[in-house]
């Protein structure tokens, strides 16, 4: 096939954590590059300072703002597109029409969907009320804006690709689409470095090589997370049943205990050296969007458990088991069966990897673009 010329609009600039929002966009990137054609990615620049080193060719471009003002974002991000571009991803789709023109040179323009911007889609779902007769009347004001800006979006795009089944609705009822037109994809997940061997990363890690390791991987949070304490609270219950087992909590901080070490960096470099550390990795959730952390650890081959408010579509449960409470006695149970049982842990982790092939960023980004 030959290269095709794609233009990527993203919604930030490049970060290296995972669960970064502009982090599939970015991903996409790779994945176009990485199948040979020639890609290019606008980012509204970051609080209006310099351009950032980026993984693929990249401009930034001023015009940054809230949704409703992203409108200006979108004409900004248009004056970026190449002339020969023949695609260009809007990922997230966003708010307000690229305005390319018209003809046989237009490129086709195709809109990607996340969970994550579920009130964006519905901006009438607010639980905010305003005060008083002239802020409804500015808030009616500023939902009919969202949703004509919204429409315009939608329309040009030749393509729409939807993360989550229930955005379809949503689209039909906001903007009037056939749910048939949001086309089913996965996020795309960016490939970490390689995994370092197994006593490299513990010795990375400080822990010892002949104790079994739980790793627990947290969304991004500014404070522990309810759910990681949750996590914690079960470790205490296993403890006495695996002398000298270790817990270690990546991404977030302040989560402390005997047997707990705590590595708050956020990055992919790290997420792949605990993972291959790990005899058991818990993703507690919550996640908008499909963890991208448990892509990784069912990349790595590692024994998985998720928690309530992680999002698992249908075809990973038979590589996770599911705690379907957030009680830790539950999960304590869970945890102290799967260490008990090395056979136990390779059945479960066996199917990891070819299930998390769905979400890797070449595969995912022909996708977008197939004939």
């Amino acid at each position: 096939m030959a290269p095709r010329t794609i233009d990527l609009v993203a919604a930030g600039p490049p970060v290296d954590d995972p669960y970064d929002p502009a982090g599939f966009a970015w991903a996409l990137a790779e994945g176009f590059a990485r199948g040979g054609d020639s890609v290019r990615v606008a980012y509204p620049r970051s609080n209006g300072g310099d351009d950032l080193p980026t993984p693929v060719p990249a401009v930034a471009f001023d015009g940054a703002g809230a949704p409703i003002g992203s409108a200006e974002s979108a004409r900004a991000a248009a004056r970026t597109i190449r002339s020969e571009a023949q695609f260009v991803i809007r990922d997230p789709l966003g708010f307000g029409p690229l305005g390319l023109g018209h003809g046989a040179r237009r490129p086709r323009i195709v809109g990607v969907l996340r969970s994550s911007d579920r009130s964006f889609l519905a901006p009438g779902t607010s639980k905010d009320r305003p005060a008083g007769v002239l802020g409804r009347i500015e808030a009616w004001n500023a939902r009919r804006a969202r949703r004509k800006l919204g429409r315009g979006a939608v329309a040009e795009a030749f393509r729409l690709f939807a993360d989550d089944p229930d955005l379809g609705p949503i689209l039909e009822r906001e903007y009037g689409v056939d749910p048939e037109r949001a086309l089913p994809t996965p996020p795309p997940v960016r490939r970490g470095p390689p995994p370092p061997s197994r006593p490299d990363a513990r010795r990375a890690l400080t822990v010892p090589d002949d104790v079994p390791v739980v790793v627990v991987v947290s969304p991004p949070s500014a404070s522990p997370l309810p759910s990681v304490v949750a996590v914690r609270d079960a470790f205490v219950g296993v403890r006495p049943i695996f002398p000298g087992v270790r817990m270690v909590t990546v991404g977030v901080d302040g989560v402390h205990g005997p047997g707990i070490s705590t590595v708050a960096k956020r990055d992919l470099a790290t997420f792949t050296t605990a993972l291959a550390a790990a005899d058991l990795a818990v993703f507690p959730g919550p996640s908008a969007s499909i963890d991208a952390g448990l892509v990784l650890g069912l990349r790595a081959g590692v024994a998985s458990i998720t928690l309530p408010g992680t999002r698992l579509p249908r075809e990973l449960v038979p590589a996770v088991r599911a705690v379907p409470t957030g009680d830790p006695r539950d999960l304590a149970s869970t945890i102290t069966e799967l260490l008990a049982d090395p056979s136990g842990r390779a059945d479960l982790a066996r199917g990891g990897p070819a299930l998390a092939a769905r979400f890797d960023a070449v595969r995912v980004a022909s996708s977008l673009v197939a004939n």
